[in-house]
């Protein structure tokens, strides 16, 4: 245990290698433990109520990774039955083939992506955004690519 616990603190990979037999081959542990990805950032302070994510960066890959919670709680569940459309702006800045400069989204998923924060005045989306980029640039560089994923209610904020 104690080795365990200094292989975690140091981020030793070479000390944690040894726990990838611990799981059965080809499962979602054994594949955790073998990932070079490390946890930089989660936001749960109000998991009840906020959106729930986190960023990993993976220097081998060059990856950076946002992960969305998937609904669990009431407030999620209230946000994932929002089905009305609603449209905005696209938020995606660059020039692609066939960019429109609208896009329809869930209610829901717009609401709790884009609603403007109280606090601070910005909205998650430009929070996430902000911090996958700049983890990306500091552990990373330039070249980083981002991959965004998630499950039920995190599904759905991954189109976005």
């Amino acid at each position: 245990l104690r080795a365990m616990r200094q292989a975690v603190k140091t981020r030793n990979d070479g000390r944690l290698r040894f726990l990838s037999s611990l799981f059965k081959e080809g499962s979602v542990s054994q594949l955790l433990v073998d990932s070079h990805s490390r946890l930089v950032w989660m936001n749960d302070w109000y998991p009840l109520k906020d959106l729930t994510y986190a960023i990993a960066v993976d220097t081998s890959l060059k990856r950076v990774l946002v992960v969305f919670r998937g609904a669990i709680t009431a407030q999620d569940w209230k946000t994932v039955t929002q089905y009305s459309l609603e449209t905005i702006p696209n938020p995606v800045k660059d020039q692609y083939e066939g960019r429109k400069d609208n896009v329809r989204v869930f209610s829901g998923v717009h609401q709790y992506l884009f609603r403007q924060r109280k606090d601070t005045g910005t909205t998650k989306y430009s929070e996430i955004a902000s911090l996958a980029h700049k983890y990306g640039m500091e552990k990373i560089g330039k070249d980083y690519k981002l991959f965004v994923t998630g499950h039920s209610l995190g599904g759905a904020l991954t189109n976005i």
